[in-house]
């Protein structure tokens, strides 16, 4: 929002200094050099940062991106975060709309709890119906996660900086999560203390593997291990997703996380990439 106010307010400046008056700019016509520098450089800093911000990610200080206790210091530099504007949302709430039932996954499972459905119900009402996660049930398994995650090749719809689609298999959790009601506040309790949580299948690639957190906020999870056919791998942490590729044929995968609500651990893959 701030960034956009910056481009009307250059030309406001812009056009200010063109309604002097003649003798005044003919009189100083050295001094308005370096404002109109500023103001062009003022007007193209603006514009790339909202185009930026229309793509999907906009750069704030560190500061401001998380909580930070400034007793310890003041964090220096930038951050980039991975934004979703309303027409976005829109989006997709018209794709759960058009899907009906839906499980989530990933960061739609965060954005659908947070929002209540909202996007959706807005355009649909009551025919969107939305879970958290689940491998029973009904509900078309729907998925978000950061589109720089995704390979080339994958079958993915853009949608600001993320990439929205449909999972190929879910391994957990069996019992998905319902809906936060909003009837109360905080919208979600807190979650008790972590307990170790540990699945262990077989995916066939090519693919993604992503190991998610449907309750972030509420609910932090703790990855502490992923195996494929017995080796140790390290996933890349993508926000509240872990993302790791699925070789070809067929692989075992154990994965072993501590979290406070098992249902809210979320592991599936993408098929793609390859």
């Amino acid at each position: 929002m701030l960034y956009a106010a910056w481009v009307p307010f250059a030309a406001w400046l812009a056009f200010s200094a063109a309604m002097l008056p003649p003798r005044v700019r003919a009189g100083v016509p050295l001094r308005l050099v370096p404002a109109a520098l500023a103001l062009a450089i003022s007007v193209a800093t603006s514009g790339a940062w909202v185009l930026r911000a229309i793509g999907g990610e906009v750069r704030v200080p560190v500061a401001l991106s998380a909580a930070t206790d400034l007793a310890r210091g003041v964090p220096r530099g930038y951050v980039a975060l991975a934004t979703l504007t309303p027409f976005d949302l829109d989006r997709v709430g018209r794709r759960l709309c058009a899907a009906g039932e839906v499980r989530a996954f990933g960061e739609l499972a965060g954005v659908v709890d947070m929002l209540r459905n909202v996007p959706a119900r807005l355009t649909c009402g009551v025919a969107s119906r939305v879970v958290l996660g689940g491998v029973e049930g009904a509900g078309t398994p729907w998925f978000l996660v950061h589109a720089g995650a995704l390979p080339p090749g994958t079958s993915a719809e853009r949608v600001g900086a993320f990439a929205l689609g449909r999972a190929d298999a879910v391994h957990a959790p069996v019992q998905p999560l319902a809906l936060t009601s909003g009837d109360d506040y905080p919208w979600r309790r807190a979650c008790g203390a972590p307990t170790p949580v540990r699945v262990s299948f077989t995916a066939r690639g090519p693919g993604v593997l992503v190991v998610a957190n449907a309750l972030p906020v509420t609910c932090p999870m703790t990855l502490v291990r992923v195996a494929r056919d017995g080796v140790a791998v390290t996933p890349a942490e993508r926000l509240d997703s872990h993302v790791i590729g699925v070789p070809a044929g067929e692989s075992h995968w154990e994965i072993e996380a501590a979290t406070g609500e098992p249902r809210a651990m979320q592991v599936y893959t993408i098929a793609g990439g390859g």
